[in-house]
């Protein structure tokens, strides 16, 4: 393999204009005589201390017989090649920071290509956030998710998984074609999804997912990386809404409530960051979106009309029926039911749920939401 040659020096521009005046035969003096500029003003540009513009590199071509653009390439290419190896000074002392991400779960996912030299990872981590310094990352990441709400405060994420989680998601959304959000067609979407919940997992998101584009709703799935601890998030990519769902919970009642969760966020409080299970949020948002999810998977009359219809203890056929008129999946009910309070959560009636295996829906996530490689 053929490597590219790229020199740890740089070599300014004036040395080759002083080689060339020393086969001419002459001095700076001259040189500044002829060009109009003063000898200070050509000994700094021989010593590197002073850019050769493009009105002395048209000087120097008619004085030396030497293209302007041969200068200015010149130029050119030292300043690149300087700037290149002040970053990679400055980058060597970022390389410890790589510590602090889960790199290697990152490339295990596909987010990163590995790479053996550590200023190459960094770079590429770098590039991945889309930022120019870790120091910006900081700035950029307090920024992104100051004002968000709620957690379980046991449950704090890490800020560097949480951005990852969220740059990965974002990544992703740009790339998907989607329609600008319509609030009409996003509310005929919402009750439309709500049919989906009786379907194959499989089946269930590429429906959901189409669907969700022609509503102006990108939604996009990323499982949880490092110490992610969410379930979900609601953005905006300029007219776009963003529905983000980790899976951190996989069984089929906890994927539909975050779904409809963060649905409640679009519906009803704007354009903002909203991140479930990570910060510690304002009760009252996150009440409304609960509600919201609520009453659009089991609307109240219906699961009043549920409760009534059944005279003694809940059984595994009323759940059967229930889901069947309701026209949701039985571990919804079930899932709402036991949050109700009227089932415990330790019950035989858990396999009425769907607890997708890590392997099958890591299968299922790949197929539709495949990952965003950067490096």
């Amino acid at each position: 393999m053929i490597k590219e040659f790229k020199p740890e020096y740089v070599v300014v521009p004036g040395q080759t204009l002083q080689e060339h005046l020393d086969y001419l035969g002459m001095s700076q003096k001259e040189l500044a005589l002829r060009i109009d500029r003063t000898v200070k003003h050509v000994n700094e540009i021989i010593k590197g201390k002073a850019p050769i513009t493009a009105e002395t590199a048209i000087r120097l071509e008619r004085v030396l017989s030497i293209p302007a653009s041969f200068w200015l390439n010149l130029e050119k290419n030292y300043q690149e090649l300087k700037a290149e190896l002040e970053e990679k000074k400055r980058l060597k002392s970022e390389v410890g920071v790589l510590k602090r991400f889960p790199v290697k779960e990152m490339v295990k996912k596909g987010y990163l290509s590995a790479q053996d030299d550590e200023l190459a990872q960094v770079q590429d981590l770098l590039r991945y956030l889309g930022v120019a310094s870790f120091a910006a990352w900081e700035r950029v990441i307090d920024e992104e998710v100051k004002g968000v709400f709620r957690t379980a405060k046991a449950y704090v994420s890490e800020k560097e998984s949480l951005s990852i989680w969220l740059r990965q998601g974002r990544l992703q959304a740009q790339e998907m074609e989607c329609r600008p959000f319509s609030r009409k067609i996003f509310r005929e979407f919402v009750n439309e999804a709500r049919k989906l919940t009786r379907k194959p997992l499989q089946e269930a998101l590429v429906e959901l997912k189409e669907m969700g584009s022609q509503a102006g709703v990108c939604l996009v799935i990323v499982p949880e990386i490092g110490k992610t601890r969410v379930s979900g998030a609601t953005y905006w990519i300029k007219d776009r809404a963003v529905i983000q769902l980790s899976l951190r919970y996989r069984s089929n009642d906890q994927l539909w409530f975050s779904f409809f969760h963060e649905a409640g966020h679009i519906y009803l409080h704007g354009k903002r960051l909203f991140l479930d299970e990570a910060y510690e949020q304002q009760e009252d948002i996150e009440e409304q979106a609960n509600r919201f999810a609520e009453d659009v998977l089991i609307p109240k009359d219906k699961w009043s009309a549920f409760l009534a219809s059944i005279p003694g203890e809940i059984d595994v056929e009323d759940i059967a029926r229930g889901s069947e008129r309701l026209g949701i999946a039985e571990g919804i009910l079930v899932g709402r039911l036991q949050y109700e309070g009227f089932l415990p959560y330790n019950s035989s009636f858990n396999r009425l749920k769907k607890f997708y295996k890590e392997e099958g829906l890591e299968k299922v996530v790949l197929e539709q939401f495949p990952p965003v490689t950067v490096g």
